[in-house]
């Protein structure tokens, strides 16, 4: 079966998709599939983990707003000239995103649409007036051509019905490569966690008035806010930790591999006060490196307090400020008890082999067959 994935870009490693769209592909070549990723970057071609990924520039350099919606005329002709049994396309509100649904319906051929995230009603807020001009001349007639929708979570389902799209949806989670854990001691002081991009959605803000709170009643902890973002919302950020004089709240940049597990393991607990997540990697990354979580109802995860390795609250200063005056009495043994609980959880339900193994059986094979019926399939 020939498979191609479509996202605007892999380029940002620190975003989410980045990451679980190539993990994807691999997980489903490596059952012997034929899997490509076609995207915006540096020109070229490569194989790696098993599949093809191959890159296209933007071809509009001189059109600053064809440039801003990722237009490449060349990523389109290649699509619309390779053989394909499945498009999978991953992401909203990009030209690359559109081409799928270009292709598919001049070539017949059954689309996936994921849209990671980019549905729930706060990421819609978000440039709202420049989403609503794309989706009147494009996304919405792309949109048509869904042959079955890709939700990360329950949240995302529902998120995909409300925005009142009727196709049949399949919720599959992201899955997880499990870190070789090192051998870490721990300093003396005690870290609070914030790792991944930072933007308005996170919901920092909430963190930073929340810790200002509790800051003086828990001497012996710091809080570290690591990713990427916009310079000049990183600056914001900065002078709202001068503002409410914060002595503990650092920044710093992020990092990729063996450093990523490095950060997480070096700390004691992570938190997410995002406003929405349609999957929230960083939760499944802190627990695969056997840290706690605290973690928002805006992201799919409530399994963590069932799962006895973290809390999951309000996205609000109040809800933040309570739940951390609790999870931060916790002692080291608890919290790295909550850990373990959490690092055999990600073992269990989301290995990338097992994501791989029902994306072909419940959802790839029945697409090509022309057949819906499989009960991960959400018809209503």
């Amino acid at each position: 079966m020939k498979i191609i994935h479509t996202i605007a870009s892999i380029e940002d490693e620190a975003a989410g998709p980045s990451y679980s769209v190539p993990s994807l592909a691999a997980a489903t070549a490596s059952l012997g599939e034929d899997v490509s990723i076609f995207s915006i970057g540096p020109i070229g071609q490569d194989a790696k983990r098993g599949f093809t990924h191959k890159r296209f520039n933007h071809d509009y350099q001189a059109t600053p707003i064809a440039k801003a919606l990722s237009a490449s005329r060349s990523m389109y002709r290649a699509l619309l000239d390779e053989p394909a049994d499945i498009i999978h396309n991953h992401g909203l509100w990009l030209m690359p995103n559109i081409y799928s649904a270009w292709v598919a319906r001049k070539n017949g051929i059954p689309l996936i649409w994921a849209p990671r995230g980019m549905l729930s009603p706060q990421a819609l807020k978000f440039s709202s007036a420049k989403k609503f001009i794309f989706s009147k001349i494009f996304q919405n007639r792309a949109l048509q051509d869904v042959t079955l929708f890709h939700a990360t979570s329950e949240q995302e389902y529902r998120d995909i019905r409300a925005y009142g799209l009727k196709q049949p949806v399949v919720i599959i989670p992201n899955g997880i490569d499990m870190p070789d854990l090192v051998p870490t001691k721990k300093t003396a002081r005690r870290r609070l966690l914030f790792f991944g991009r930072i933007h308005p959605i996170k919901g920092l803000e909430n963190l930073l008035k929340a810790w200002s709170n509790i800051e003086k009643d828990f001497p012996d902890w710091d809080l570290q806010i690591t990713g990427p973002g916009e310079p000049q919302y990183i600056a914001s950020l900065k002078k709202l930790v001068s503002r409410l004089g914060l002595t503990r709240a650092t920044f710093s940049e992020g990092v990729n591999g063996a450093a990523k597990r490095d950060v997480y393991q070096a700390s004691h607990l992570y938190i997410l006060p995002s406003q929405s997540e349609n999957f929230a990697m960083t939760i499944a990354e802190s627990l695969s490196c056997g840290v706690p979580v605290v973690c928002t109802n805006g992201a799919p995860w409530s399994g963590v307090v069932t799962r006895k390795c973290g809390w999951w609250v309000e996205p609000s200063e109040d809800s933040l400020d309570t739940t951390l005056r609790i999870a931060l009495q916790k002692t080291a043994a608890e919290l790295n008890e909550m850990g373990e609980n959490g690092r055999k959880w990600m073992e269990q339900d989301f290995s990338w082999s097992g994501i791989g193994s029902q994306l072909m059986s419940d959802v790839y094979q029945p697409l090509v067959r022309g057949n819906m019926t499989s009960p991960s399939i959400k018809l209503d």
